[in-house]
């Protein structure tokens, strides 16, 4: 568990009390480096009438001066619905251009994913390849959260090894539904011990079987795209203010807008925006990061 979420467990003496110490003390994702991609894992899912499928979302946010992209990780669910649930699961790769599948390939197999995965052993498809990425992703940013998620200000739990709800009973039988202090340690416990065995359990085999998993999907994010070419100085005559792609109506759910916006946020707070060297655009960046989307 992140060495600050841990101080938070320490002065919470329950669930509810470490989700409100958690919202008040304003953090919103925790990060850490997996292999040589910088993961940055919301602490909180967003609930959404735009949605029907149990969604994670995989924003590929653009570096500043470090070239490759960080990886924002965002839960999203519908209205009312909660973190054990049976809807099927959707998971969404945003990039910043149709070469999504190169920067999937080059950046995250092999750099998350290390040699631990062959990319082009028999059978395995890109969608195969998706999963394995995302897989990865979900049980790190379990590993550094503590396996834990705030849903409506409610602390639920977080599958650490599928990044679903719906398992959670399965991996964690003794665990009830309102999460204590002791349940908060035993969980963290739980998910290191789970690290340190196989890849699949056989309890992991059976919770497994009873999520209906969709085909990962792969959105051409167009505030990704001119943050790209912004960041990178690819082309020094675009104006990305007057640039459609980054407006509200060019996303097809407002949903998606702000998560990009909070996924930007998130990753650039300590960025140093003067490494973008022309000031138009360095000021688009800047009142990116000033913007609070819309209100789902």
């Amino acid at each position: 568990m992140n060495e600050f979420l841990e101080k938070l467990v320490a002065r919470a003496s329950s669930g509810v009390e470490y989700g409100k110490v958690l919202t008040e003390s304003g953090v919103k994702s925790v990060r850490e480096m997996v292999g040589k991609v910088n993961l940055f894992g919301a602490l909180a899912a967003n609930s959404t009438k735009e949605v029907e499928f149990d969604e994670t979302h995989y924003v590929l946010v653009p570096m500043l001066g470090e070239g490759g992209h960080a990886v924002y990780t965002k839960r999203v669910l519908p209205e009312g619905v909660g973190g054990e649930n049976d809807l099927p699961k959707r998971r969404v790769f945003h990039v910043p251009s149709l070469k999504g599948q190169d920067i999937i390939e080059q950046e995250l197999v092999r750099q998350l994913m290390g040699e631990r995965f062959d990319p082009h052993q028999a059978g395995s498809d890109f969608a195969d390849r998706m999963d394995e990425v995302a897989d990865r992703i979900d049980r790190e940013t379990a590993r550094i959260s503590g396996g834990l998620i705030l849903i409506g200000g409610v602390v639920a739990v977080a599958n650490p090894l599928l990044g679903v709800g719906i398992a959670a009973k399965a991996l964690f039988p003794s665990v009830t539904g309102v999460v204590t202090k002791s349940g908060m340690g035993y969980l963290s416990g739980k998910i290191r011990g789970f690290r340190k065995r196989s890849h699949e359990s056989t309890l992991e085999k059976v919770a497994k079987k009873e999520v209906k998993r969709l085909k990962p999907e792969i959105f051409e994010n167009g505030i990704l795209h001119l943050l790209a070419e912004v960041v990178t100085g690819t082309d020094s005559k675009i104006d990305p203010a007057l640039d459609r792609r980054a407006w509200v109506d060019s996303f097809e759910s407002v949903y998606l807008y702000d998560l990009t916006l909070e996924a930007i946020r998130e990753v650039y707070e300590e960025g140093e925006l003067d490494e973008i060297v022309n000031e138009s655009h360095r000021e688009w960046v800047r009142r990116l990061l000033e913007r609070s989307g819309v209100e789902f």
